[in-house]
């Protein structure tokens, strides 16, 4: 790719197998394609990276990919100059553009001194800051509807990838959108990418570095299931040193499509995020009574249905705006963890000390992966916080919850994310509890002292 360090890329081979079901006119290929060896016609376009045939596709097909994967260090990021090359139309918003997103931007990111530090607050406040939420329920793609996207704070992955990258220009920093799929899942050795995994993300460019992919899409429950921070982007990538790539979040993203959703690929998979939009039916014309009713009842069902998960994320935003300085975000972080790994069948005893439940969470994760690393962290700081004489500051906490929230979620099977989303046992269990006390209340009588 354009602008590459050769220094910071490592080359991977892929073998790949298409699905005898899959229909695209264009070849996956792990980022950034170097080398294919593939049966059939198959033609490269540099500015996208994509692989595509107009007559030849992937159904069936076999094929191995040899990749240049960046690891970028945060520390080369962060004093990277200016670019030296002409990057003009990756710079340019429509003139229409709302003065009210330049001025989000400026106040997101007040207080930054580089474009590197100015990116990772944009992705901060997208994924863990900003109380933004991940729903396909949503449309328009205006200046107007990005307006509408940054009121509501609800939005899928082309709304979060778009919103970024045109923020992220109004600073200066050249951006694009790419269009392709996550790293999908990891399944007895080998990585699954199915039609869900589509995604789309921003790039950023950075000098003598090239295009730095960034992740603002909420993930794990509720989120993007499979989307990641990549490590360097990670809060605490600065602090970490030179190495973060080397343990957090190197999980590289298959794409087939980058660049302002401007290759072959990304009709198709545009497609492929479209198909997960919602239709919504249209009634006809003389509906009675009755079905007015049963339309109340069925209303009356679904509200209950998520009364579960509405219940969990008002508890989430409580805690957080209840935690005024660091030992309160602590014991919000632990608490936070305490109740995700509940939800998804963790037991997790009141007897037991941080260290221990933060001993068990990170043995089913990679020891050196993101989501261990910010177990561990949120371990130590409640263990100061109810120990030491000073607590900890508070740090990235709040956006390591969301990190091992996630490497949690991709540890367990979809039916048991989907029961975590929907039926939070962390909430069932609280009204279990309530509810048992108050039949052991009733069952005792009247009491009488203080």
């Amino acid at each position: 790719p354009t602008g590459s360090d050769p220094s910071i890329v490592t080359a991977v081979r892929t073998d790949v197998r298409a699905e005898s079901n899959v229909s695209l006119d264009f070849l996956p290929a792990p980022y950034a394609p170097r080398q294919v060896k593939a049966d059939g016609s198959w033609y490269y376009e540099p500015s996208t990276l994509t692989v595509f045939s107009p007559k030849n596709p992937p159904r069936g097909l076999h094929y191995t990919v040899t990749s240049e994967v960046p690891h970028p260090r945060p520390t080369q990021l962060d004093v990277a100059s200016d670019p030296s090359v002409v990057l003009r139309p990756y710079l340019e918003v429509p003139q229409a553009l709302p003065a009210e997103v330049r001025k989000t931007a400026r106040v997101v990111t007040k207080g930054q001194s580089t474009k590197y530090r100015k990116a990772l607050a944009l992705q901060d406040w997208f994924t863990a800051l900003g109380g933004f939420s991940y729903s396909t329920d949503v449309r328009g793609s205006s200046t107007d509807a990005l307006v509408q996207f940054l009121h509501d704070r609800r939005g899928y992955c082309e709304q979060f990838a778009g919103a970024m990258a045109v923020m992220a220009r109004t600073l200066g920093i050249p951006s694009r959108v790419a269009v392709g799929f996550t790293q999908g899942t990891r399944d007895r050795g080998k990585w699954v990418v199915r039609g869900r995994d589509a995604h789309a993300w921003p790039e950023l460019w950075f000098e003598d570095v090239g295009w730095v992919r960034f992740e603002p899409t909420p993930a794990g429950f509720g989120g993007q299931d499979t989307a990641e921070v990549p490590g360097y982007s990670r809060p605490d990538a600065l602090d970490q040193g030179q190495d973060t790539n080397q343990n957090l979040g190197t999980t590289d993203v298959p794409t087939s499509a980058a660049g302002d959703g401007s290759s072959a690929a990304s009709g198709k998979q545009r497609d492929a995020l479209d198909s997960a939009q919602p239709v919504v039916g249209r009634q006809g014309d003389g509906l009675g009574t009755p079905l007015f009713g049963l339309l109340g009842v069925a209303i009356l069902l679904v509200l209950l249905l998520f009364t579960p998960a509405l219940v969990r994320r008002i508890i989430r935003l409580r805690r957080w705006s209840r935690a005024r300085d660091p030992v309160d975000v602590a014991h919000a972080a632990w608490a936070e963890l305490r109740d995700d790994a509940t939800d998804i069948g963790v037991s997790v005893r009141h007897s037991e000390t941080p260290r221990s439940v933060g001993g068990r969470l990170e043995e089913r994760l990679t020891t050196e992966s993101a989501g261990a690393a910010a177990v561990r962290r949120i371990a130590l700081a409640e263990e100061r916080a109810c120990y030491a004489p000073a607590p900890g500051p508070a740090g990235t906490l709040r956006s390591d919850v969301g990190a091992a929230r996630s490497a949690l979620a991709r540890g367990v099977s979809r039916g048991t994310r989907t029961r975590a989303l929907l039926f939070p046992r962390s909430v069932l269990d609280r009204f279990r509890v309530s509810t048992r006390a108050g039949h052991d209340d009733a069952a005792s009588g009247p009491r009488s002292g203080p």
